[in-house]
């Protein structure tokens, strides 16, 4: 049941990433162009942006297409040049492109010996985003077992949404998938003009990062994963693993609480406090420090 909860909230999560109401973006039927005609963003003119259009159904190379929008920020030192590096963002819902606009942190080295290029995935922002009711998800049911949350209604409201999504989006709704992404970086690979790429991936940007690596290996020069996600596991297997990744990593540093001295809860029990917190926040009185007239709860 509480498994459940979680399932939910992660969906949840992907959903209000891109709220909003409104029909279906229009498609083409064309075959993707492998070529890319990259101009200065509008946003910052020291990046390059372009669009990559592809199927929205892989199965399918031939049917509908989305345009994924990409931006690249150029090797700094042309003539050591390495290659390109594609950057894969993390949520699922988080753009590429905003990130690579706000400075993705990438190190001065780095940027001067290959080109970085990042994308918005397909379902986010720019790329044909995903598009619900925004009355629904801002009525989410209770999702606190312990707090009268019940799963039947969890369950009603997820399939009223999921129709919601299916609706305003199109079928784009059954193919954002990561192996789908995986295959659109296939495709901006050809479009670069690349024999071989590097991938950069941190969180669920490492679920496509995977995939491309079981896909396409003799395409891949080299991959970083960051906070990786294992995606042969099903819901249930993820959600274990992350619950054992938080204990784990709060153990370790109710530990290193315990030992260092400028630790700023050294000298305290982490546990009890922590234990303490959540009893407060359940009961809906755990001020927050950034908004004082609100209360934090054990959703944060």
């Amino acid at each position: 049941m509480i498994v459940g909860m979680f399932a939910t909230r992660i969906a949840l999560v992907l959903v209000a990433a891109a709220v909003g109401v409104g029909g279906c973006a229009a498609t083409t039927t064309a075959v993707p162009d492998p070529s890319l005609d990259w101009q200065p963003c509008v946003e910052n003119p020291g990046y390059d942006c372009a669009s990559l259009a592809v199927p929205i159904d892989w199965s399918e190379p031939g049917g509908d297409t989305i345009d994924i929008a990409l931006i690249r920020d150029r090797a700094d030192d042309a003539e050591r040049k390495v290659g390109t590096l594609v950057s894969l963002p993390g949520g699922p819902g988080t753009s590429g492109v905003d990130q690579i606009l706000r400075g993705a942190g990438f190190s001065e080295e780095l940027r001067a010996r290959f080109d970085i290029v990042s994308l918005d995935p397909r379902g986010v922002s720019r790329s044909h985003q995903v598009r619900c009711d925004a009355g629904l998800v801002a009525g989410r049911p209770n999702l606190d077992p312990d707090n009268g949350g019940r799963i039947d209604e969890v369950h009603s409201y997820t399939k009223e949404l999921a129709d919601s999504c299916r609706a305003h989006t199109g079928p784009l709704i059954d193919h954002v998938d990561a192996v789908s992404v995986a295959r659109d970086v296939e495709a901006l690979r050809i479009a670069l003009g690349e024999n071989r790429i590097n991938l950069y991936s941190r969180s669920y940007g490492t679920m496509p990062a995977q995939a491309y690596a079981e896909l396409f290996p003799q395409r891949l020069r080299a991959s970083l994963m960051d906070s990786v996600d294992d995606h042969s596991l099903d819901g249930t297997g993820f959600l274990a693993t992350e619950a054992r990744a938080g204990q784990d990593a709060f153990a370790e540093f109710a530990d290193w609480c315990a030992r260092a001295t400028e630790c700023a809860l050294h000298g305290t029990d982490v546990h009890a406090l922590y234990g303490d917190l959540y009893t407060v926040a359940a009961r809906g009185q755990l001020p927050n420090p950034n908004t004082p007239d609100r209360r934090l709860t054990r959703w944060i």
